[in-house]
């Protein structure tokens, strides 16, 4: 596949994620989904919410922009999420990296702010938090570059953090992967919340985690969840 092929299903890939990650209600107006081709500095990241990107359940190819790892807009006729140094920063950290969401996801977000680990509850999901997530103690925009420098450091492996107060990022190889992630990490934060209620919660073993990880694939998950919101339109 030539890299102009490559590029455009990535654009294409942040643009559906965006829209189902939205109608899950786990993506709102300040939340944001990017991508890159590996072993390349062009960034494909949704645009800055506005006027024609009024609603992220309607993101287009147009809402998708290329900017480079100064922010400089490559392709596209609209300014990147206003959030977007985030993103070039880690990419700029993590040569492995290929994919970045950033959520506000309610359940997920409020394990942040009372500092209390999400469990591996789940079968297939918990991989996402086989090791504790760690904490990155700003509460604000991370729309500077000194402050956006410093989430590197804090993300561990698998490359989850909670950002106290305000939200989470996931970042991973592929889109379909930090998204399924992002989806994965919201359940298990619901999970952990309910089981604590009910009684005493008992997590998956670690020999499980690894098992099911190497018996599944976040790309069937992603074609069920991609499903869910129209495609045919993006255009």
């Amino acid at each position: 596949m030539a890299v102009e092929e490559k590029e455009f299903e990535l654009r294409r890939k942040v643009a559906i994620s965006t829209r189902f990650l939205a109608h899950l209600g786990i993506l709102d107006y300040l939340g944001s989904v990017s991508a890159r081709l590996h072993g390349s500095d062009r960034i494909w990241v949704v645009s800055a919410f506005g006027t024609r990107n009024p609603s992220r359940l309607g993101t287009k190819l147009r809402d998708v922009v290329c900017i480079d790892l100064d922010g400089r807009v490559l392709e596209g006729d609209q300014d990147p999420t206003f959030e977007w140094r985030q993103h070039v920063e880690i990419y700029r950290a993590r040569p492995d990296v290929g994919s970045v969401v950033h959520t506000h996801q309610k359940m997920a977000k409020a394990f942040g702010i009372v500092e209390r680990d999400i469990l591996p509850l789940l079968h297939i999901q918990s991989k996402i938090v086989a090791k504790p997530i760690p904490f990155f103690s700003s509460a604000t925009f991370v729309s500077t570059k000194e402050r956006a420098q410093l989430l590197p450091q804090t993300l561990g492996d698998p490359y989850v953090c909670h950002l106290r107060n305000h939200g989470v990022v996931v970042e991973v190889r592929v889109v379909e992967e930090a998204t399924i992630n992002t989806i994965s990490l919201e359940q298990l934060a619901e999970m952990t919340y309910i089981t604590a209620v009910l009684g005493k919660p008992r997590v998956v073993p670690q020999a499980d985690i690894e098992a099911l990880a190497a018996a599944t694939s976040d790309l069937d998950t992603w074609t069920y969840y991609s499903h869910m919101v129209p495609t045919e339109d993006l255009e």
